[in-house]
């Protein structure tokens, strides 16, 4: 994936690592990279979330939108390229619709991304999960 290349050229060429989790950290050091190239930090995406719940910030119109009165919500994205070749989107819609309906107290929330939303138009697989109420 271009994604992993572009990963692995930015480490041969830095100078030090900030790795979110201790086992980035143990990860990197397998790879063989020098221990003193390594700094454990914090994962921004952790951080970002608790900012925005302990400081409110959760706007009401966001759990108007989402059905706040279900109890259980679950996001679900599919964006990655190789997510959306035919066999693989018409399998994960399948899958969706199926839990959706064995899973009615929960809420599925599924944003769909601009290439992910032209890859199930062009697929007739747009309305796979219209008719299910929680999603």
């Amino acid at each position: 994936m271009l994604e992993e290349i572009n990963k692995r050229v930015a480490d041969a060429v830095t100078v030090f690592r900030l790795a979110p989790t201790k086992i980035a950290v143990f990860n990197l050091l397998y790879e063989g990279i020098p221990q003193h190239t390594i700094k454990l930090v914090a994962s921004t995406a952790v951080d970002a979330l608790l900012y925005v719940l302990s400081n409110n910030l959760v706007r009401e119109y966001v759990l108007e939108t989402y059905d706040s009165e279900h109890n259980h919500h679950t996001l679900i994205t599919i964006h990655r390229r190789e997510n959306l070749i035919e066999k693989c989107l018409r399998s994960t819609m399948l899958s969706m619709a199926g839990i959706s309906k064995k899973l009615q107290d929960y809420k599925l929330v599924f944003p769909e991304h601009s290439h992910t939303l032209k890859q199930l138009n062009q697929l007739g697989l747009l309305n796979t999960l219209s008719t299910q109420s929680n999603v």
